[in-house]
């Protein structure tokens, strides 16, 4: 099951039976997680997602009504909707189709973006940069110019990094010579 966005209910008991309950679901045992996702709702009303959690279980045993129900107050007690309930009330016919709530959007994008670079050119084999870089320095080479590529200071990005400015390059040096064009 892939991870999800949490929202405390600040009520550390409502908590922890929501992260039994997910335990429960994770295992199968959808009766008694939903069990302990409705004590966790009577300790801390406004818990969008112990709410939201409910409303997928319910969904998942076939219970549309519940279902619903239960996404209705998710969405309820978390107007910006950061889960996307009024996405699944859709699906379930409740509501008539719209757009994504933004915070759902940025949810999703803030829980996949620690991963993304490894997805992107680990698991999609992307490789754009890469091969632009080759192209570069292979066109370079073939009409016989050194590549040189400008970056600003890192030192004017991160002041003390060098106390002092860098010695300029040799100008006896072809490889180490600056020239422009």
């Amino acid at each position: 099951m892939p991870a999800r966005l949490f929202l405390s209910s600040g009520d550390l008991i409502a908590d922890r039976r929501f992260d039994f309950a997910r335990d429960l679901q994770l295992k199968g045992d959808l009766v008694a997680a939903a069990d302990l996702l409705l004590q966790a709702t009577e300790l801390a009303p406004g818990f969008a997602s112990a709410w939201f959690t409910l409303g997928e279980i319910r969904q998942t045993l076939g219970e549309r009504e519940a279902a619903i129900a239960a996404f209705c107050k998710a969405r309820d007690v978390d107007p910006d909707d950061c889960h996307g309930a009024s996405l699944r009330l859709m699906l379930l016919g409740a509501e008539k189709l719209s757009g994504m709530p933004p915070a759902y959007v940025r949810a999703l994008f803030d829980q996949y973006a620690p991963k993304f670079e490894s997805a992107l050119v680990g698991d999609l084999g992307y490789r754009g940069p890469a091969l632009l870089f080759k192209a570069v320095l292979a066109t370079r080479a073939a009409i016989r110019k050194a590549a040189f590529f400008r970056a600003r200071s890192i030192s004017a990005a991160v002041p003390g990094l060098w106390p002092t400015p860098l010695p300029r390059r040799s100008t006896n040096s072809p490889a180490l010579t600056c020239r422009r064009g």
